[in-house]
């Protein structure tokens, strides 16, 4: 990661800031670039549901764009 990019102050609960610590230290990684790759994988998991529920949007309007709509 380049130190040009923008920071971003983000506030966690301890417990959390607590798991993504010891996920970057299993993966060796920083904290920072650990947090990237968690945010990363979780919008590309993400991808075929927020896809689905925008296609759903037409065809199911009682989902009201709820990613947890079963379209």
């Amino acid at each position: 990661m380049s130190r040009d990019y923008p920071q971003m102050h983000l506030r966690m609960p301890p417990e959390l800031q607590a798991r993504v610590h010891e996920h970057a230290k299993k993966n060796r990684r920083s904290i920072n670039s650990e947090l990237n790759f968690l945010i990363e994988t979780a919008l590309n998991e993400l991808a075929p549901a927020v896809g689905a529920a925008e296609a759903g949007k037409t065809t199911n309007p009682t989902c009201n764009g709820d990613l947890r709509c079963k379209v």
